[in-house]
């Protein structure tokens, strides 16, 4: 519950590569030279080492003993093809990547492509006007790609429904996790979703059009998906949360707050005397606001767990700490019709949960 929050970990700029002023390579912590810039027999000694540790290491821990030992920076995908035995590097073009443009940049100039293209321009004449309106120089592949639709900057949010997506987002606030993660000079946006019930996990790939999930060692089913649009639009729901602009992401929301609400009860609601639950008060507060606002009536946040106490992980076969307070809401017995008549559930199981408490349904009034 609450692993919507971001993971503690050190900040992006310490992954980030960066090159300083006199050439030198700056990532880690460390001052660095570039394989490319080393004398040969310098250069031959990290190849020599590279595929050494390749036997017992993996690649991101061949860059950092390398970095630690030779003082020199060796990008991955230079350290995949010397663990693969290509024989013939092109040193030359081994240099850093050049960052992302920004996203709304990008936006724009695949609008410029795509009207520039229906008119009938060439490649060579797009890269004009685009130089001259932009001043960025567009190469032909990219241009090909955004013209036969290959790649788009849009991120393939705007080919979901909307629904869908509050689903999901809702089912992230729920048992999803944001990460940031560095890869030469620039960052990945990685959405991690972690629950039990695989049906939630199918439909959430379908969602996404993802291809494969997996199935963790504590038996929850795990999916990953790289999605920079997405992950802005959850930090902008979570931002406005934390901000208490309830009215607003109401609005934002729209006709989405039932599938909104609805996959955060997927991820953390429970059919027994129907409750939802997370450790972050302020969007149970919004939780409660929107189903109000559907006539809904909840209890105030109770306090269900609190942090420091034990508790028993019988998929790990071990004790483990809370390291947050975990409060619930409950909502009213005589609105549990209406709240899955409205709200719903994508699991039935809570629907029989719901079904099996209304036979005691007076053993709730002492919680709330």
């Amino acid at each position: 519950m609450g692993a919507g929050s971001l993971s503690r970990r050190r900040p992006p700029e310490f992954y980030k590569v960066r090159v300083s002023e006199d050439g030198k390579i700056l990532w880690r912590e460390l001052v660095l030279t570039h394989v490319k810039d080393v004398p040969e027999e310098q250069r031959n000694k990290v190849i020599e080492e590279i595929r050494r540790l390749s036997l017992k290491q993996g690649r991101n821990t061949i860059q950092k003993e390398i970095a630690r030992r030779f003082g020199v920076y060796v990008p991955e995908r230079v350290v995949r093809q010397i663990i693969r035995g290509v024989s013939r590097i092109d040193w030359s073009r081994c240099g850093l990547r050049g960052q992302y443009r920004d996203l709304r940049l990008r936006q724009e100039l695949y609008g410029l492509v795509i009207q520039l293209r229906k008119e009938g321009k060439s490649y060579t004449e797009i890269q004009k006007r685009v130089l001259e309106q932009f001043g960025v120089r567009l190469s032909k592949s990219q241009i090909s790609y955004w013209s036969r639709g290959t790649h788009t900057p849009s991120r393939n949010t705007e080919q979901i429904p909307t629904h869908q997506i509050w689903w999901f987002i809702g089912l992230m606030l729920a048992d999803g996790a944001l990460i940031v993660k560095c890869d030469d000079n620039y960052n990945r946006y990685q959405l991690e979703l972690a629950v039990k019930d695989e049906i939630l996990v199918k439909r959430a790939m379908n969602v996404l059009s993802a291809h494969c999930f997996t199935k963790k060692k504590d038996n929850r089913w795990c999916l990953k998906v790289k999605n920079r649009g997405l992950y802005e639009k959850i930090q902008d729901v979570k931002q406005k949360i934390q901000q208490q602009s309830f009215e607003e992401l109401a609005q934002m929301l729209g006709d989405g707050m039932k599938e909104f609400l609805r996959g955060f009860f997927d991820g953390d609601g429970s059919g027994f005397f129907v409750n939802l639950s997370n450790a972050d008060l302020n969007l149970l507060s919004f939780i409660r606001y929107c189903l109000l606002r559907l006539g809904i009536r909840t209890s105030e946040p109770k306090l269900e767990k609190r942090r420091g106490t034990y508790a028993y992980n019988y998929q790990k076969k071990m004790w483990i700490v809370r390291k947050k307070d975990v409060y619930v809401v409950y909502v009213y017995p005589d609105d549990w019709q209406r709240f899955f008549g409205v709200v719903g559930t994508t699991l039935p199981r809570k629907r029989d949960q719901m079904k099996f408490s209304q036979k005691n349904p007076s053993s709730i009034f002492a919680k709330i």
